[in-house]
């Protein structure tokens, strides 16, 4: 679950920004409980370091 979490908030990160994607928008597509994504995240950012430890490599890296 956590990693689908992450999978599908990534992409919204990229496609809207990580200010513009709120709970509600990431929560339709993992299809998850609003209290499902809290339980693994409390916040943007560890979705963010949860995808950076999974990958080994930042989202956000610049060229």
């Amino acid at each position: 679950m956590r990693d689908l979490i992450v999978d599908k908030a990534l992409k919204l990160f990229w496609r809207h920004g990580v200010h513009a994607t709120g709970v509600e928008r990431i929560i339709a597509p993992a299809q998850v409980a609003k209290k499902t994504l809290h339980s693994h995240f409390h916040t943007k950012d560890e979705l963010i370091l949860a995808h950076t430890a999974q990958s080994g490599t930042s989202c956000f890296a610049t060229r």
